[in-house]
């Protein structure tokens, strides 16, 4: 059974990747073996459809590949290269008590006539 769920995520991965996004898998390659292969669903489908397939096993790395990819794409659409704190400001998440807070100090809502 376990082997038929990653059948599916592998095809879900490829028409991801065909579609032009690259996708990135943790775990190892079940084409690992291959270097043909593997350099076809990274470096030739990365050409044809700026999309890619990859597996890598170690979080670190696959952070690093992922941020590598959002660089790309912002470079391509000609966009500022990210500063961290300066696009967005963190959330703060409220508990109930402080949203009651804010709806007492808010003006009644008036509704519409």
């Amino acid at each position: 059974m376990r082997r038929q769920f990653e059948n599916t995520y592998n095809a879900i991965g490829c028409y991801f990747a065909a579609s032009g996004v690259p996708v990135i898998f943790g775990g190892e390659s079940p084409v690992g073996a291959s270097e043909e292969v593997t350099k076809i669903m990274t470096k030739v489908w990365m050409d044809r459809f700026m999309g890619a397939l990859h597996f890598e096993p170690d979080p670190e790395k696959m952070l690093e590949l992922a941020l590598k990819y959002i660089d790309g794409a912002r470079e391509r659409l000609k966009l500022k290269k990210y500063e961290p704190g300066k696009f967005g400001a963190e959330r703060v998440l409220m508990d109930m008590a402080a949203r009651r807070e804010l709806e007492r100090a808010a003006k009644p809502h008036i509704g519409i006539y």
